[in-house]
């Protein structure tokens, strides 16, 4: 997770939210995509959740290694809100990190996701390596335990909610979940991780499933130029 900062920026979504971004507009365009490799500790991908009347939202919980959880942690101390007050929320706590995604997001990429659907970008990702071509499957989320092995491409968003008068009533930052992938069950795995690691240049590029994400579709992962 090493960039160039003069590469970045945060670039207003709405409102008071910010998402981390490439700063050129000509080759990357929009947000950063960041991947993390990490052991499941808890998730809610089988359905959304709705609490404390929000939206329905999925959920994963990862225990990432030291080096990744101060990476990301420094990005975000570094962010919009680093001037604010020390009451940011960080979805990290220690080595633990909260990623999610909103129902009416994804729906943006599946029209057709109901309240009773499991979050529909999981993938079994076993055989992703560097340079290689694989043909993703959809990986149902009821076959997930603790302790699995997985990496979860996600984007960073800040976000900032005020009271009626104005003031602020809470702030922080989030891990937008974008795509997950089954690596396994072992710390083998973890070997995968520096496969999956966000570009180390702004010309670089990780293809998104997102872009073919129907199941026996070729996706290729690289890192050339082309």
């Amino acid at each position: 997770m090493n960039f160039n900062a003069t590469n970045l920026e945060w670039k207003t979504t709405f409102r008071k939210s910010k998402i981390l971004s490439w700063a050129a507009p000509t080759t990357n365009k929009g947000a950063i995509n960041l991947f993390a490799v990490g052991r499941l500790t808890s998730e809610n991908l089988a359905e959304p959740l709705a609490n404390y009347g929000y939206e329905p939202v999925y959920r994963v919980n990862l225990i990432l290694e030291q080096d990744v959880a101060v990476a990301l942690q420094k990005i975000m101390e570094n962010g919009p809100l680093k001037d604010e007050s020390s009451l940011v929320h960080y979805p990290l706590t220690s080595r633990t990190v909260t990623l999610s995604a909103k129902l009416k997001t994804l729906r943006k990429d599946a029209p057709s996701l109901g309240e009773n659907d499991p979050f529909p970008f999981l993938f079994d990702g076993r055989n992703i390596g560097k340079n290689h071509e694989t043909v993703l499957e959809t990986f149902p989320p009821h076959l997930l335990v603790m302790g699995n092995i997985l990496a979860a491409e996600m984007n960073i968003c800040s976000y900032s909610i005020d009271n009626a008068d104005g003031t602020p009533a809470r702030m922080g930052y989030t891990l937008s979940l974008r795509n997950i992938y089954f690596l396994g069950n072992d710390d083998v795995s973890l070997s995968l991780a520096n496969s999956l690691t966000p570009p180390k240049r702004q010309g670089d590029d990780l293809i998104s499933p997102r872009k073919n994400r129907l199941a026996g579709q070729l996706v290729v992962f690289s890192d050339d130029e082309d």
